[in-house]
């Protein structure tokens, strides 16, 4: 199981490369607003880990293991979002990230499934993201 903390600095690559980044620690740094010495520590341990390959100085690319996780958590986080603002009715945008962000490491796989189904299964989130498909 990965923590929580761990499932950030996924998410975060994953988003990172979503938008053609080369992703480095100072990228991730910037993002998650930490010290660049605190992402190189995780970037260390998630690639004892197998969820990365981590060159120091050049750059950070997500595995096959860690992609798939990172992949989940972000369906996890945009159909919460689509649920948010679709059935609980929230409008502000920055809320209901930051409510999507809480849940998606608590949220069961079932649990998120079940939401797709009362949101006729969503294409992309309130910010217009794609949700990616990751059913089995």
């Amino acid at each position: 199981m990965v923590s929580p903390q761990a499932e950030d600095y996924l998410k975060c690559i994953y988003l990172l490369k979503e938008r053609g980044e080369n992703v480095k620690n100072s990228s991730i740094a910037a993002y998650l607003g930490v010290s660049p010495a605190t992402v190189t520590e995780m970037m260390q341990k998630l690639s004892k880990e197998g969820f990365i390959k981590y060159v120091p100085y050049k750059g950070v690319d997500l595995t096959k293991k860690g992609f798939n996780v990172a992949q989940k958590l972000i369906w996890k986080h945009r159909i919460i979002e689509c649920f948010l603002r679709d059935v609980l009715g929230y409008e502000d945008m920055a809320k209901i990230h930051f409510e999507a962000c809480k849940l998606e490491h608590s949220a069961s796989d079932e649990f998120v499934e079940k939401l797709c189904g009362i949101l006729n299964n969503p294409k992309v989130c309130p910010h217009g993201r794609e949700i990616p498909k990751i059913r089995e």
